[in-house]
């Protein structure tokens, strides 16, 4: 089914400690201007909700008592463990995805629905506005980049089709190098890259890291190297990665890196 365009409107983690929650959510505060919305704790998730202006971003810790075959969907954490998207057309949607045969996470009548998407990666779906509630106060710096990693070329060319032709995101540019494949896309907010890299290429498909433009980018890589996280990239490096707390990958570059491809 060919949707109109949609935008991204949530992204969740899933981290191995509600210490780990809460040192991501310290670091976003620091760093980024990221807002700290509330705590929602059920269905065996520890969640805090926060907001870069554009998303509605999870925090979670899954416990024990969570639903397992959720908690495990994306890997072990940490990790990024999935995209969201409001709809207008929820009900339709929900049939399309079950008829479609995807691999369903949510249990039935739940919202969102929780299903595993092409290519490998989880993703989701509620009513508008379902994510778009949370998502309403402005921050310094939004994020401006989410990159999915996937095992195989043919698994990112699927993938990338499946974000076009389903949920409307517009194909910006293909590049390949040395064996790498990145299929740029773009929900008109962000730089939306589907990826594959054949030294890294170890584990399930997932969301790798997330992406910030800055306009000090060597005093802001400078900043966050004095914190002592691991880098993954040398300093002064465009992009510049690390692992932030709680173990997953942030990167950030200088303005307007990202936002040409949007």
């Amino acid at each position: 089914m060919k949707a109109g365009h949609m935008k991204i409107t949530h992204l969740a983690y899933n981290l191995s400690s509600p210490e780990d929650a809460e040192a991501l959510k310290d670091h976003l505060e620091r760093f980024y201007g990221l807002r700290y919305l509330s705590t929602r704790d059920r269905r065996g998730l520890l969640t805090l909700d926060m907001t870069d202006g554009t998303f509605a971003l999870a925090l979670t810790h899954y416990r024990p008592d969570a639903p397992q075959k959720e908690a495990t969907a994306a890997g072990q954490p940490p990790l990024i463990h999935h995209i969201g998207f409001d709809v207008d057309n929820f009900e339709q949607r929900s049939n399309d995805v079950i008829k479609s045969g995807l691999e369903l996470f949510s249990a039935p009548g739940q919202v969102p629905i929780k299903f595993r998407a092409p290519g490998g990666t989880v993703a989701e779906f509620a009513p508008t506005p379902f994510f778009g509630k949370r998502a309403n106060l402005k921050t310094p710096l939004p994020i401006k980049h989410i990159a999915l990693r996937l095992p195989s070329r043919k698994a990112a060319v699927e993938a990338s089709q499946y974000y076009i032709d389903v949920w409307g995101l517009r194909s910006d540019e293909v590049r390949e190098n040395e064996g790498r494949y990145t299929h740029d896309l773009s929900d008109g907010n962000i730089s939306f890259a589907v990826t594959y890299h054949p030294d890294d290429c170890d584990g399930p498909p997932r969301i790798h890291h997330i992406g910030f433009e800055v306009e000090d980018f060597e005093e802001r890589c400078r900043k966050i190297q004095d914190t002592g996280v691991k880098l993954q990239t040398t300093r002064g490096k465009v992009p510049f990665r690390y692992i932030a707390p709680g173990g997953t990958a942030i990167e950030i570059v200088p303005a307007p890196y990202f936002s040409k491809r949007i």
